[in-house]
């Protein structure tokens, strides 16, 4: 009969034998190729196959990624919906952890990537909130935006006045090209209430120090009736 001392000292040999074989190192890149990436955050010692493993457990596919017709979709991407999406940013917030001072190239592109994919999905999930609209449809509307950051979008959007020289200057956006328009030379004072008049000074910069005055003065309507190039030819 085994000795309960023998016993003991027999088990205790046993643990010290285990303990001292080497361990089996694992394929990190087989795991993140077979998307076992639990066993990637627990096993592997590069940052930048902790980093993949906590975006794919974010739902992330880099194949998927490159290959879509819209990258820039990410609700399609990380498959969000309302009751996954805080998760799914703390992990990527965890992947920008594990790379956020970068030793290689490698680990330097996986933080950018992780970097963009955090934003994204930041930005989604406060800004695409449903309120008075569709959550996470992939449209921020009106309603979000004040729900979000207690901002009202004005349509058309305000002139914002400059100060030029101590004219009423205000800058305006006409056919997508930024211009300075002078209200300054109204004698009738309804220039900076209709923005055009008997006389205004449109130039073609976001500055009259640094472009050509235009005179306008034939010019009626709204700026968006109003063509770049029809004021190029004034």
């Amino acid at each position: 009969m085994v000795s309960p001392r023998r016993t003991a000292l027999l088990l205790l040999a046993g643990l010290v034998l285990a303990a001292c074989e080497p361990k089996e190192e694992a394929d990190c890149d087989q795991l993140l190729a077979d998307e076992k990436y639990g066993r990637v955050v627990k096993s592997c010692e590069d940052p930048s196959q902790r980093a993949m493993g906590y975006l794919g457990l974010a739902g992330f596919d880099f194949l998927d990624f490159v290959t879509a017709d819209d990258p820039s979709n990410i609700i399609v991407q990380l498959g969000l919906n309302t009751a996954n999406i805080s998760l799914k940013r703390e992990l990527i917030n965890d992947a920008v952890r594990e790379v956020a001072s970068p030793t290689s190239g490698l680990q330097a592109f996986v933080l950018l990537l992780s970097a963009f994919l955090g934003l994204s999905v930041t930005t989604t999930e406060y800004m695409d909130n449903g309120a008075g609209a569709t959550a996470l449809d992939n449209d921020i509307a009106e309603t979000e935006v004040r729900d979000a950051t207690g901002m009202v979008v004005e349509d058309p959007p305000p002139l914002v006045p400059l100060v030029l020289g101590g004219n009423a200057d205000f800058q305006m956006t006409v056919s997508g090209t930024p211009y300075v328009v002078d209200c300054s030379g109204d004698s009738t004072g309804t220039i900076c209430d209709g923005l055009f008049g008997d006389t205004v000074t449109v130039f073609d910069d976001v500055s009259p120090l640094l472009g050509a005055a235009l005179d306008v003065a034939s010019i009626s309507g709204s700026p968006p009736a109003v063509t770049a190039a029809e004021e190029a030819n004034q």
